[in-house]
């Protein structure tokens, strides 16, 4: 027992932080130092590896002794080293910020500053006194980084408070938190509402830059004010227009809300017989609000609904891919257009209206236009489109979708272009396709017909037919130029000489070649006109590159 008694109290063990660059003093010149107090205390001391980054040097023997190595350690180091501590005033709200997630910003601070240790208080005490420890140059860096990083956590830190009534929160947090998101942008401010289980309901905490926070108070201030004269109000709204205002998840109501201070707008539930919509908020939002619904209540009485007649197998050309055509007219015009059902064929053959569009339902009753009361020709039921909206809007609807009914042309080019416009691999033809958004048919070469077809929309056909015609004159001025760069011109050179005018290699040849762009052809020898020299070209160059050759 006396043994293992004997062998705790020789176990005692502690970490002595001593600055890396210091332990070669603990050490000594040859070890003197470090063996000198381990034969005096009785203890073993290790220092970490040369590779480790840890500062700390370990004592184990009994408690005393182990106290007694540390101080003469320490002592050395302090000596040695000029190592003193100082304390800084740092408020405890900022601690959390200052050391950083998983103490990464503090520990940033020491690496930085040669290695200083920082200690803040522990979270149960109320000092504000944070201590750093090191080289006096190493600590005063320290220091001003604590002081700076606290400074610039105060500047962001300015708060202020208003009341505001728990109702009236939703108000000035607006629809989705519009409003709200809006003054923190603007202020750069944090404004924190209480919560369910705060004490005091009223109370709105802002917290940023003190100017910010000023004019998100008076913001603030200025929006309670308002709210805190919110009223209930009503107006009348025909029920057969309550769906446009609550479809598409009530997109429109949204949209009003938002754009007139959040008041609240409530329309009757679908199937209850009643006009009353009932809006709340502050008196001027309600009465903004209720002008904006008036307005489009106005749009929805003036709309009419007019029938374009295209025959049904152009009405997915008419659409467009996945409806982008027809989407297009609708958001230019602001109208609602419906096609009828694919397989739909019933005839429209009644008498007194009109075709092709001139017939008109207006507020659910039917008009002729014009005073014409002629009957038409039947009119398959599956050929109507409807358009819905103002009646300006309408007809300009219509008119893009006529405009948008394919037609065919015909368009001269001679078969020999043919495969120009075609193109290699049909190239041409395809960027021509996809530019202009329509069909180009060609006709088989067995028939060596001179035209082509160009089917697409009346305006896309005209822009494709110009883009052909500029190709066939492309074409035209091709051909002419081949035709000039064709002009043949021989003369004759005694054979003795033509070595000369090739020269070595070729090189001599070549270069008239290449100054006036012809092609010249020598003869063989032994050929019947051996003396012959050809040169092709444009007729000038070709005139050119003679008078060299003879010269």
């Amino acid at each position: 027992m006396k043994l293992v008694k004997e062998i705790n109290e020789s176990s005692f063990s502690i970490e002595v932080p001593i600055f890396k660059q210091y332990h070669k003093l603990v050490i000594g010149k040859g070890g003197a130092n470090i063996r000198k107090i381990r034969e005096e205390t009785n203890t073993q001391i290790d220092l970490p590896a040369e590779g480790d980054k840890s500062d700390n040097i370990i004592i184990t023997g009994k408690k005393e002794n182990v106290e007694d190595a540390r101080e003469r350690i320490l002592k050395i180091q302090n000596e040695q080293a000029n190592i003193i501590s100082e304390e800084v005033s740092i408020p405890p709200k900022f601690y959390n910020s200052i050391i950083g997630t998983g103490g990464k910003l503090v520990k940033h601070i020491m690496d930085e500053c040669g290695g200083v240790q920082i200690k803040f208080p522990s979270s149960d005490s109320k000092s504000d006194k944070v201590q750093i420890r090191g080289p006096q140059e190493d600590v005063d860096r320290a220091k001003q980084q604590l002081l700076e990083l606290a400074s610039e956590r105060e500047q962001n830190s300015f708060t202020a408070e208003v009341r505001a009534k728990p109702q009236h929160h939703k108000y000035l947090i607006g629809k989705s938190g519009a409003t709200i998101r809006k003054l923190r942008e603007t202020t750069g401010c944090r404004i924190i509402f209480p919560s369910s289980s705060d004490e005091n309901q009223e109370l709105i905490t802002i917290i940023g830059k003190q100017e910010g926070v000023q004019k998100a108070k008076a913001e603030l201030e200025a929006y309670i004010k308002d709210i805190d004269n919110v009223v209930e109000d009503e107006m009348q709204v025909d029920p057969q227009y309550h769906r446009h205002f609550v479809s598409r998840r009530g997109e429109i109501l949204q949209r009003i809300s938002e754009e007139c201070g959040g008041v609240s707008i409530s329309f009757p539930r679908p199937g209850v017989p009643s006009d009353r919509v009932v809006l709340k908020g502050a008196h001027e939002c309600i009465q903004s609000a209720k002008l904006k619904i008036q307005e489009i209540v106005e749009d929805l009485e003036s709309m009419v609904t007019i029938d374009c007649v295209i025959p049904q197998k152009f009405h997915r050309t008419v659409m467009g891919q996945k409806g982008c055509k027809v989407q297009e007219i609708t958001s230019r015009f602001d109208v609602q257009i419906k096609f009828p059902e694919r397989n739909f064929q019933e005839e429209y053959s009644q008498p007194n209206e009109f075709y092709d569009g001139e017939h008109t339902t207006e507020n659910g009753e039917s008009n002729l236009v014009n005073g014409d009361a002629n009957p038409v020709p039947s009119v398959k039921a599956c050929d109507i489109i409807r358009i819905t909206g103002k009646p300006e809007n309408c007809e300009a609807a219509k008119e893009a979708l006529i405009n948008n009914i394919p037609i065919t042309i015909q368009v001269d080019v001679p078969f020999e272009y043919h495969r120009s416009i075609i193109g290699q691999k049909g190239a041409s033809i395809k960027e021509l396709s996809e530019r202009f958004d329509i069909h180009i048919e060609v006709p088989n070469s067995e028939d060596q017909l001179n035209y082509i077809k160009i089917t697409g929309t009346s305006e896309a056909v005209e822009s494709a037919k110009v883009a052909v015609d500029e190709k066939i004159k492309e074409i035209d001025a091709e051909k002419e130029d081949r035709a000039l760069r064709s002009y043949e011109l021989e003369f004759e050179v005694d054979p003795e000489f033509h070595p000369k005018i090739i020269g070595k290699r070729g090189l001599v040849i070549n270069k008239i070649r290449q100054t006036h762009n012809v092609q010249i052809t020598f003869p063989r020898r032994g050929d019947e006109n051996e003396k012959v020299i050809k040169v092709v070209g444009y007729e000038d160059k070709a005139i050119a590159a003679k008078d060299e050759i003879l010269k």
